[in-house]
């Protein structure tokens, strides 16, 4: 049987986290339990209630990733790259969304294809 990674079942001791990978092995392990439609009420919950702790791990380690990019944006004088880290901005996911969204309208409206030369068009 393959052992999920949630918080809960780890010792306190261990201090290895899981990988993102394995985590989302062990979910779709749930998931695929969940389908086959053989569990039982009680088992069907438990395995449940495991997936929704390993999708917090997940978005967890994800967040984590998200903290550890960085952005070049530009070169010094010796032409190395200068980095900025990667912040994500505040807000909920439907905030995001429009956002980029109304940043993918803008590009649409005001890119190269849309401009001319006055008296060209």
């Amino acid at each position: 049987m393959v052992q999920d990674h949630t918080e809960a079942d780890r010792n306190p001791g261990d201090e290895r986290r899981p990988s993102f990978e394995e985590t989302l092995a062990d979910l779709e392990r749930i998931v695929r339990r969940l389908e086959g439609g053989e569990l039982g009420l009680e088992e069907s919950l438990a395995e449940y209630e495991k997936g929704v702790r390993l999708i917090r791990v997940c978005h967890r380690l994800l967040a984590d990733a998200e903290q550890r990019i960085q952005i070049v944006t530009g070169s010094d004088a010796n032409g190395q790259p200068v980095l900025q880290e990667y912040r994500e901005p505040d807000g909920s996911l439907e905030e995001k969304r429009e956002s980029r969204s109304k940043r993918r309208d803008a590009q649409t409206w005001t890119g190269p294809q849309n401009h001319q030369e006055p008296g060209l068009g």
